[in-house]
């Protein structure tokens, strides 16, 4: 008589049967992580598509909208107080939020003469050279990174001071200190520059700021802080055409909502009529 036998998949010891039981729990966690990981990338992956799919065409919405404001100004002029005021533009299930900034409070690195870029904080006689012999016109303001002599620290202190675009005219009513001191303002010009649109308060930024209406009569609204002397009215005439009070660049800081989501952000440069440049980050 043949003795029966029975098969086992696993020796009968109980300790060999608890071994064998952890190595098939661990096959499946290990299973079940390879399942969730690769479900929660397509989840990050879906979400950052929605991001960009829905974030650009508000953005681009914004920009447009800039633009058509600007076909049909209320003003004739351009302030900090108007430009820094927190903007929105809601669409669907997004939404867009955007402050403007002046490119045109800034020296524009293609039309600048080497006496005024010599004033821009980093930037030396040789600097200043190499930029105008370099490659000018620049199309975009990063290109001076490739310029000799401008090193990380002298990008530092340049770059905010600094445009490629709009029609070369300074905005008088947004200019800060250092570019008006670039155009060769002396000190008693800018603190009286920065008193008329500082308003009572002397703060800039809030509801009682000044500005100036036209570029032309810039002598006439100066004189009431100050009293011009003879180098200083022959400044600004010689000025004359180099200065306005209206931006003819503007920059958009636009941040995104998608879906109740933080989106991408954006930084768009809109001109008169069209779309400059366009950046996420």
């Amino acid at each position: 008589m043949r003795n029966s036998r029975k098969l086992f998949l696993f020796p009968r010891d109980n300790g060999s049967i608890l071994i064998a039981a952890l190595w098939v729990m661990v096959f499946f966690v290990i299973l079940g992580l390879g399942v969730s990981s690769g479900i929660s990338t397509r989840i990050r992956i879906l979400k950052k598509y929605e991001e960009l799919v829905l974030g650009w065409p508000l953005a681009r919405s914004a920009a447009l909208e800039v633009i058509d404001e600007r076909l049909e100004p209320v003003k004739e002029y351009d302030a900090l107080t108007d430009l820094g005021r927190s903007r929105a533009f809601a669409a669907g299930s997004g939404k867009a939020e955007y402050v403007l900034a002046d490119e045109t409070a800034r020296i524009n690195v293609n039309t600048a003469t080497q006496e005024i870029l010599v004033r821009i904080p980093g930037l030396s006689q040789a600097i200043a050279e190499n930029i105008i012999r370099s490659a000018r016109p620049y199309a975009v303001l990063e290109e001076l990174r490739l310029v000799e002599g401008v090193t990380p620290e002298v990008w530092a202190q340049c770059r905010e001071h600094l445009t490629v675009y709009g029609e070369s005219k300074i905005n008088i009513n947004t200019a800060s200190s250092v570019v008006l001191g670039a155009l060769g303002f002396d000190i008693n010009l800018v603190q009286a520059v920065l008193a008329v649109r500082a308003g009572a308060d002397e703060t800039e930024g809030t509801d009682d700021d000044g500005f100036f209406e036209s570029a032309d009569a810039l002598a006439a609204t100066l004189s009431n802080e100050i009293m011009l002397g003879q180098s200083q009215l022959a400044l600004l005439q010689s000025l004359s055409g180099a200065l306005d009070v209206k931006s003819s660049a503007l920059r958009l800081q636009v941040r995104t909502y998608v879906l109740g989501r933080r989106g991408v952000d954006y930084e768009v440069v809109v001109g008169q009529e069209k779309i400059l440049s366009w950046r996420e980050y």
